[in-house]
């Protein structure tokens, strides 16, 4: 995620790079895909994730 809550933007301007600058819009656009794969994967192990919880194990009841 990104580090310290901040946006792209935010650090980019922290590390005086300038937003506008082609490769500052590049490594923007790299860090937003990769960003972007690790939400996915997060919403594909939370899906499995739930998908399992459904499952009581045999002798087990649940409150609701």
């Amino acid at each position: 995620s990104y580090r310290h809550d901040f946006e792209f933007i935010e650090h980019a301007l922290i590390s005086n790079l300038t937003p506008s600058h082609p490769s500052t819009k590049k490594l923007n656009l790299k860090f937003t895909k990769k960003m972007m794969k690790k939400e996915i994967e997060l919403e594909e192990v939370l899906i499995i994730n739930n998908e399992n919880n459904d499952e009581v194990p045999e002798g087990q009841a649940t409150l609701f």
